[in-house]
């Protein structure tokens, strides 16, 4: 007598896996900011249902924060070596406006603290790399960044022109550049800004210009 065994039935964590789960999250999130996304139209963009997500994701804030994380590790990072300094500068700006006008509700996930993870570290860490490869204490290199960091957020909130914020931008590094002559000229500094307050002036600096608001999205390639 031959007896049939039943297949073992599919769980939700054998159907999607959670790199799926979170890009679908930012195409919702580009679509309808953090208050479009809900685990019900997620679940119903991925063809499941809201139960099913917990299969992959602790919960919706841990769902932003992974997909925050995703798409910041997804920013380009100059080279420290071997590209002047000013030049790094003005690439990661770029990059970051960029990155904004891709991803709008980003700008309010920056007010958000808990939202902080891994590559946005890596961000801050790579830019501060930059800076104190050009010779700036860390004290100095945090604030340069700090300011290069604040211009580029605060240019996206206005979606100001790509000529005026050229011309900011390399007008601030002017400042920037004879800051570091001075510092050149003494040695010896010490000292660091704590990392939370640099970021919480970043929030401060975005509630202050747009109340958390996104930038107006812009077409690709703008």
């Amino acid at each position: 007598m031959t007896s049939s065994t039943s297949p073992t039935p599919r769980t939700p964590h054998d159907v999607l896996r959670q790199e799926q789960v979170v890009q679908a999250a930012i195409a919702l999130l580009d679509e309808g900011g953090i208050d479009g996304l809900t685990m019900r139209r997620l679940g119903g963009l991925l063809g499941t249902t809201a139960a099913a997500l917990y299969w992959h994701v602790k919960s919706r804030h841990d769902l932003l924060l992974l997909a925050t994380d995703t798409v910041w590790s997804q920013a380009p990072l100059s080279a420290v070596d071997g590209l002047e300094w000013r030049q790094a500068l003005l690439a990661m700006a770029g990059n970051l406006r960029s990155m904004l006008f891709r991803h709008p509700w980003l700008l309010v996930a920056m007010t958000m603290q808990p939202l902080d993870g891994a590559a946005r570290d890596r961000h801050d860490e790579h830019l501060l790399a930059v800076c104190t490869s050009a010779g700036f204490t860390r004290r100095d290199a945090e604030r340069a960044a700090q300011s290069v960091v604040t211009f580029a957020i605060g240019s996206a909130l206005a979606d100001t022109p790509d000529p005026n914020v050229s011309f900011g931008l390399r007008s601030l590094l002017d400042g920037i550049e004879a800051r570091l002559s001075e510092a050149s000229d003494s040695a010896g500094r010490e000292g660091a800004a704590d990392r939370a307050m640099v970021r919480a002036t970043t929030r401060a600096t975005v509630r202050s210009s747009g109340a958390g608001k996104a930038p107006p999205h812009r077409p690709a390639g703008h």
